[in-house]
């Protein structure tokens, strides 16, 4: 049996940027292009966003894996608008991004059987200029 997965921005840039970039870990980015390419490995198309707004290398790394972003339907919208009315600190209240990728990324994971895999960290404890206050 095939796990298929769905990965959020915290993930890719823990991968790519943090833990284990390429030129250091070079047998990692076959691995990750061959799951996208298998088409086991997808992404909301928020998390796109998210990965656009500092231009990391893995933004150009992501933008050219082609069927890794699923754009939103009504089935993940709706179980995204539950996620977050039922637990509202999924997304974090001080970011300056008009659309957080979280919520997505698990409504799309969960509504098509999916791993969701995640490196989240508490609202609290993130240091990204993009909220409203540190």
């Amino acid at each position: 049996m095939s796990l298929y997965y769905c990965i959020d921005t915290s993930a890719l840039m823990t991968w790519y940027i943090r833990r284990y970039p390429p030129d250091v870990f070079p047998s990692v980015l076959p691995k990750m292009e061959e799951l996208v390419a298998s088409g086991r490995l997808h992404a909301s198309e928020y998390v796109l966003s998210e990965l656009g707004a500092k231009k990391d290398p893995i933004f150009d790394w992501a933008n050219a894996q082609s069927g890794l972003f699923i754009k939103t339907d009504s089935t993940v919208l709706a179980k995204a608008s539950q996620l977050i009315a039922k637990y509202p600190l999924l997304t974090d209240p001080s970011s300056l991004r008009p659309v957080q990728a979280d919520p997505y990324v698990v409504a799309l994971g969960t509504a098509n059987g999916w791993v969701v895999v995640t490196q989240e960290t508490y609202a609290k404890a993130k240091i990204s200029g993009k909220r409203k206050q540190r």
